[in-house]
């Protein structure tokens, strides 16, 4: 008994497995987690370790290369990137996929422990890279009438928020930390011989708790301490100070002591407000949109117990995963409908619409059930995947319920009617099930980050599919049976098919006729197909955003913070009065300010239209290097893969060759057509000043070298002699200057040191200042020094601009020694685009195979292949047409159309090798194409117009080369399948005839 039988024998058992399959869908959805892409390991980590006061050139010889080299012979090391900044280095190790990223963790940091670093080096820092742990929700806390903001964000908000479940980890920027700051008077420090070190020690030995051990009291030990602690500012005003000559004094006799705040290294502002920002980050597990929700909850109550902070929800990942998922909903909702709308236009009887249609649903909440069964989330490629699965599952009902009406012409009941007609078709259907699902698998085996993205997108293809073959097998039979439909062959849509098949009939007749001729135009299509893809531009991941801005200002390196905000401001005025923006943050740190403007709900202009509209504004400001890149959507997570600008990396061993090199390729860029801005990550430098000590005036004076850089740098920074609690909150007691006091060289060389023997000498006695000017940021890749210039482009020119600029980069003289390289990122996105492609080629084999035992012929076989690249014409010129990129995800459209095309030359050969065993082989290829029309037309309408919603969607960006792909592939594989294929199909054949005629003479 076959399964058709089985089903129609037990109704009652099939409606309750039916009903059973829709309750545990529903119940999956309700459990399933929601991200917005899968999980994804990122085999790299960093090394961080800061260096105080040092230049990116000592940062880079005294730790950056030491770190380099402890790290890059370890097991499983494939590439380093190193960057040395100012007082910090980053190194950068990225590892094989298969490496054990825990094993590698431990044996990277038993290496760092056994490098000699300079004393003033802190301990460096191993940092396992995770492209998940991005900001979760980020709050902007602005003050409405709180004493000390930061106090209380620290001590009360960050706890409730850390506390959450699934939170990882708080951080928080901004605001101002309160102190006692210890203000010295310098001529009094100089009358006392005294330095700003030996105070500081006296300060702090004026606060301690130190155990004496224990005595004995009868029959008891009791222990004892001696201590002593700051309660008040007149208990720091009355800390005892030992001059150079031996007599007391206070400290309230040589400074001024008092409540002060910090100055801030940085600024954070939200709505032009100065704020604090707070940003949470989940754990790995955890689920973004539930974290976010629960942080929400913990604000809301503080903002109910206290009114003092206002708080604002700046930035949201799990809205935004919850508005792309929605939308992802509604497509694939609006793809259920269309696809009915077809069937009924067809089929001109809502019940056999209805009949087709329930297969979609049901087979849909049995791919849940088995996503939830993997332990899959919701995310932009799971539901991706089952939008995609909607226009191929009701391929197999269309064909099962077209053959029932068949057979019901020629059967006596409706029940002999669904058993013929499901039978006759049951081979096809499962062969090109079996055609689609093998060109998936390859995907699911697929390492890397693409293997991570993607190889759930083909496993759920693969289980759609199988549910749509039973729910073809079962359902559509058994309602056929229970609705008799009724197929109404005089409809208005019928009647236009019937002209339809009348042109093609005369059309097909001419193009057999012109067989060489076919033939040619068919390889200069394939040609043109070639030359659009030459014309696409290339990136990894296609971001989404949504109409938001980030706009990134690099000053001139030591630039004052107060000068970098009152120039922001001008900005914000500037993108405050726009009105597609909703709110904005600026934050400014070191040398750099960056801006993000937020799109409203109500913008009407698209962030790629934004860049360019505030890079030509923004190109009149001097001295200043701006980059408006765009912002927002879902390109948080994936911003580093997608390409918002055309790079050129360049890399060589000496770094004033490299930057020669870079200003070649900005002058180049500069001359391309759509190119608006071009910078350089090693185009900025900075003046550095080098005091000089002679060891021997300062060993004159009663000094050493490293004892008066030690007292320049407690003189410019400060010193912290303790940290004390004053009424329940906690003071850092600073040491420090006047303001104004070092503020130009000529003060600070005139500076006062006093020696061991309380000689008193001027710096500018036994030091000399000598200036130069060097790079912000040295970069290195593999131990080469590497620089990125980087053009930003119009949208309509990106991809010509992309070719334009990559083969006049490749043509430029370059300076001796400096040569064209790629960057990490670039490194990345060839790998996967590179492992993707190998997964078509071993789908188009296997695609090959399966179709070859299907025929039992590989001549056929290879016929039939030829849908495929019928089909890449239309997929192109679409891309082309739309300044697409070819990615990642269009190129899981081709893996998708590989599996329609052939299945529409499949249903074709199968029904001539049928028909011509009752008439000639010609008129049997001209039948079988109007035999198959409708069914070709139906099941490529219904995969199209599911598309459709997906490809005009302006929150679905990511997938938007995907339907194009589908779409333009479609349509040229079913135009060129019904014209070219029997053409190719009569030339097989005739081939073979003479082969056989051949042998039989020979014989």
């Amino acid at each position: 008994m076959n399964l058709t039988k089985f089903v129609l024998s037990r109704p009652v058992s099939t409606a309750l497995v039916i009903l059973g399959i829709m309750v545990f869908g529903f119940i999956s959805i309700l459990g399933f987690d929601m991200e917005l892409i899968p999980d994804i390991e990122v085999p790299m980590m960093v090394v961080y370790t800061v260096y105080p006061g040092a230049s990116p050139g000592s940062v880079e010889e005294l730790v950056t290369k030491k770190v380099e080299d402890a790290g890059d012979s370890l097991s499983g090391v494939t590439n380093t990137l190193t960057y040395s900044y100012e007082n910090y280095s980053m190194v950068i190790f990225q590892y094989d996929y298969d490496q054990d990223m825990n094993d590698s963790y431990t044996d990277l940091s038993a290496a760092l422990d056994q490098l000699s670093l300079p004393d003033d080096v802190k301990d460096p820092t191993i940092i396992l890279m995770d492209i998940n742990a991005l900001d979760t929700i980020t709050i902007s806390a602005t003050n409405n009438g709180a004493s000390d903001m930061l106090s209380y964000v620290n001590d009360t908000v960050v706890p409730q928020l850390e506390s959450t479940p699934g939170v990882a980890r708080v951080t928080v920027t901004g605001g101002r930390e309160n102190y006692i700051r210890v203000r010295l008077n310098e001529d009094k420090m100089d009358q006392y011989g005294l330095n700003i070190s030996g105070v500081a020690a006296m300060i702090g030995a004026g606060d301690y708790n130190i155990p004496a051990g224990s005595v004995t009291a009868g029959s008891q030990d009791i222990s004892l301490s001696t201590s002593d602690e700051y309660i008040t500012l007149q208990d720091i005003r009355s800390t005892v100070i030992t001059t150079s000559r031996g007599s007391m004094i206070t400290l309230d006799d040589i400074a001024d002591i008092s409540y002060a705040s910090k100055k801030p290294t940085s600024i954070s502002r939200y709505n032009g407000e100065e704020n604090i920002t707070i940003s949470v980050v989940k754990k790995q597990s955890a689920s973004t949109v539930r974290v976010a929700n629960n942080a929400k909850r913990v604000i809301r109550h503080l903002e109910a117990d206290s009114s003092d902070i206002n708080y604002d929800i700046s930035y949201d990942a799990g809205h935004e995963i919850t508005d792309a998922l929605m939308n992802v909903a509604k497509t694939l909702a609006l793809g259920v409908v269309f696809a009915m709308a077809v069937l009924f236009l067809f089929f001109g009887d809502w019940k056999a619409s209805l009949i087709v249609g329930s297969s979609m649903p049901v087979s849909v909440f049995a791919t849940l059930v088995l996503m939830n069964l993997f332990g899959f989330n919701l995310n932009i490629i799971t539901t991706g995947a089952l939008v995609i699965a909607i226009g191929m599952i009701v391929d197999s009902s269309i064909v099962v319920i077209e053959s029932c009406f068949r057979s019901g012409e020629r059967s006596e009941t409706a029940e002999e009617a669904a058993v013929s007609g499901a039978s006759i078709v049951t081979m096809s259907i499962v062969a090109s099930t079996i055609t689609t699902i093998v060109v998936y698998l390859p995907l699911s085996l697929i390492k890397g980050m693409a293997g991570q993205m993607f190889s759930q997108l083909g496993l759920i293809i693969v289980f759609a599919m199988l549910c749509s073959l039973i729910s073809a097998l079962c359902i559509v039979p058994i309602l056929y049976v229970a609705v008799k439909p009724a197929e109404k062959k005089n409809s208005a849509v019928n009647r236009f098919l019937d002209r339809v098949r009348s042109l093609y009939d005369r059309i097909i007749r001419k193009v057999l006729k012109r067989k060489v001729l076919t033939l040619v135009l068919t390889v200069l299509l394939l040609i043109l197909s070639g030359y659009l893809v030459s014309l696409l531009g290339v990136e990894l991941i296609p971001a989404s955003y949504d109409g938001s801005i980030r706009v990134t200002t690099t000053f001139r390196s030591g630039t004052k913070l107060d000068v970098m905000s009152e120039t922001m401001k001008d900005l914000e005025k500037m993108v405050e009065e726009d009105k597609n923006f909703d709110n904005y943050s600026l934050t400014i740190q070191q040398n750099q300010a960056v801006l993000t403007a937020f799109a409203g709900e109500k913008c009407t202009r698209s962030s790629a239209d934004a860049v360019e509209e505030y890079t030509k504004k923004l190109d009149s400001m001097t001295n200043v290097d701006i980059l408006v890149s765009p912002s927002g959507g879902d390109s948080t997570t994936m911003s580093g893969y997608s390409a918002d600008t055309v790079d050129v990396v360049l890399s060589s061993d000496d770094i004033d060759s490299l930057q020669k090199g870079s200003r070649q390729v900005q002058n180049m860029m500069y001359e391309v057509p759509g190119v608006i801005h071009v910078s350089s990550d090693g185009a900025s430098a900075q003046t550095s000043g080098h005091v000089v000590v002679d060891p021997l005036k300062a060993a004159n004076a009663g000094l050493a070298p490293a004892q008066v850089a030690a007292e320049l740098y407690q003189t410019m920074a400060g010193v912290t002699a303790a940290n004390i609690e004053v009424k329940g909150d906690q003071y850092d007691i600073i040491l420090e200057y006047p303001e104004g006091a070092y503020d130009n060289i000529n003060q600070l060389m005139n500076k006062t040191l006093t020696g061991a023997t309380g000689k008193q000498t001027k710096l500018s006695e036994i030091a000399t200042v000598e200036y130069k000017e060097q790079p912000q940021m040295l970069q290195k890749s593999n131990g080469k020094y590497q620089q990125t210039t980087s053009a930003t482009v119009t949208k309509k020119s990106k991809s010509k601009a992309q070719k334009t600029i990559n083969k006049k980069a490749a043509a430029l003289n370059y300076p001796s020694g400096v040569a064209l390289s790629s960057s990490l990122i670039q490194d990345v996105r060839s790998e996967n685009l590179t492992a993707i492609f190998r997964a078509i080629l071993s789908g188009i084999f296997l695609v090959f195979l399966v179709m070859a035992m299907q025929f039992e012929s590989v001549r056929f076989s290879l016929m039939v292949m030829t849908c495929i690249p019928f089909s890449l014409i239309g997929s192109f010129l679409l891309l082309f047409l739309t300044g697409t990129s070819l990615n990642m995800v269009s190129m899981m459209g081709f893996l998708m159309l590989m599996g329609i095309a052939v299945n529409n030359g499949i249903l074709l050969v199968d029904t001539v090798n049928y028909l011509k065993e009752d008439m000639p082989l010609e008129e049997a290829l001209i039948e079988a194409g109007k035999i198959r029309l409708r069914p070709i037309l139906m099941t490529t309408l219904t995969t199209i117009l599911a598309m459709v919603p997906m490809a005009v969607s302006s929150n679905n960006e990511m997938l938007h080369s995907m339907s194009f792909v589908i779409i333009g592939g479609l349509v040229a594989s079913t135009i060129l399948c019904l014209f070219m294929m029997p053409t190719y199909y009569l030339l097989i054949a005739r081939k073979s005839k003479s082969k056989e005629k051949k042998k039989r003479k020979e014989k």
